[in-house]
């Protein structure tokens, strides 16, 4: 009992500590780093503060993954939450990889050809016992069928988390040698099984359609569909622009927009001038417009019209090809400076290019005609 409450105290030590990190450190050092307007070293810290509360929690006496997932929930809280993920998303697949592989490396695969049939048993029993589980607690809460069928069949494997259980039970000689290899081969078997699982929902959800006629979940979904309803709820932006680059031209876009009236998003990696907008009542959002995670928080799926004022060709391309895959119907206008870069990303599906170094010379030449008191070619 003692070592119970030690443990209990220096977690709770712990956490106190990790808020008034997470509530005064960790924000000012990122905003700190975001105004140097260097992706390279914002990665490194993002990297680096996750490394450091892991290793601090590690010495603690807890787990690394804990802490790990306690700096992830930290930075994910900030400003600075979707830039992060964007940086951190190919490490993400990189280390999910290496995961697997670990994992795959500690069944005995001879045992499990050998006694495949456990195997198998074991994984249709938790399967089948996880989903109607989760079925029965999302309709008890009044989800429809949609809702509920789907999350019965997405959560009807063992998670990962499920290895670190395994491995903690075999350190301390919970488990013997042949239940941890059936429950790590049922595990695996269980995770590889999910997108299979998910295929079938389709047919899951019309066998359990007869469910969205209870009286209880019709009066729920009644009501949900009543909210919905409501255009623009809980902040949501309907039919909106978004103008990613809030630079000079940028700026007189956004002017000309807002003079009429109409709703506005604007993203920028400036992090200065993102609290400056927000600071005037602006929609804006903090991050790299190249990626879909921050266009996904600019409201994306709602939008109207993109406006790309950002001078970087390359970002760019990734850009458009990132938003005509997510939304193939959203006309893209922008900006370039070189009449290459024009062709090239009209090519990959912008709806509107303006060439400055054209448009600066039809200005010019509307502006000389003017002073040397001639009109302009078809004009009366």
């Amino acid at each position: 009992m003692r070592e119970v409450m030690l443990v209990l105290t220096r977690l709770g030590a712990f956490l106190a500590a990790l808020y008034l990190v997470g509530r005064f450190i960790v924000p000012r050092l990122l905003r700190f780093v975001a105004h140097t307007h260097s992706k390279e070293l914002f990665s490194l810290s993002v990297l680096s503060i996750t490394l450091a509360i892991a290793a601090i929690t590690g010495k603690a006496g807890l787990s690394l993954a804990l802490g790990a997932f306690l700096a992830g929930l930290i930075v994910s809280e900030s400003d600075f939450g979707q830039q992060a993920a964007t940086e951190v998303l190919p490490l993400k697949d990189s280390f999910s990889a290496v995961f697997f592989v670990s994992v795959g490396m500690l069944l005995d695969f001879n045992y499990f050809v050998e006694k495949w049939p456990v195997f198998t048993l074991g994984l249709a029993t938790i399967i089948l016992v996880k989903f109607f589980v989760i079925l029965v607690i999302c309709f008890a809460f009044r989800y429809s069928n949609k809702i509920s069928v789907f999350s019965a069949l997405a959560l009807a494997q063992i998670s990962e988390f499920g290895f670190l259980i395994l491995v903690a039970a075999k350190k301390y000689q919970l488990v013997s040698e042949g239940s941890y290899q059936r429950l790590l081969g049922i595990t695996i078997l269980s995770i590889i099984a999910t997108p299979y699982l998910l295929k079938l929902n389709p047919r899951v959800k019309k066998a359990f359609a007869f469910m969205n006629k209870k009286k209880w979940i019709m009066r729920d979904m009644e009501l949900q569909t009543a909210f919905h309803l409501e255009p623009g709820a809980e902040g949501q932006l309907e039919r909106h622009v978004i103008l990613c680059g809030y630079g000079p031209t940028g700026a007189i876009v956004a002017k000309r927009l807002q003079g009429i009236g109409f709703p506005l998003v604007i993203v920028d990696l400036n992090y200065k001038q993102v609290q400056a907008l927000k600071a005037s009542k602006q929609n804006a959002v903090y991050g790299d417009s190249a990626s879909t995670i921050v266009l996904e928080a600019a409201g994306l799926k709602n939008a109207a019209l993109l406006v790309v004022t950002i001078p970087d060709p390359q970002a760019m391309r990734a850009l458009v090809r990132k938003v005509k895959r997510e939304r193939p119907d959203l006309p893209i206008v922008m900006r370039v400076r070189y009449m290459s870069d024009r062709d090239s990303l009209v090519a990959l599906g912008a709806d509107e290019v303006v060439w400055e170094e054209q448009e600066a010379g039809e200005e010019l030449a509307r502006r000389a005609l003017k002073r040397l008191e001639i009109a302009p070619a078809g004009s009366e």
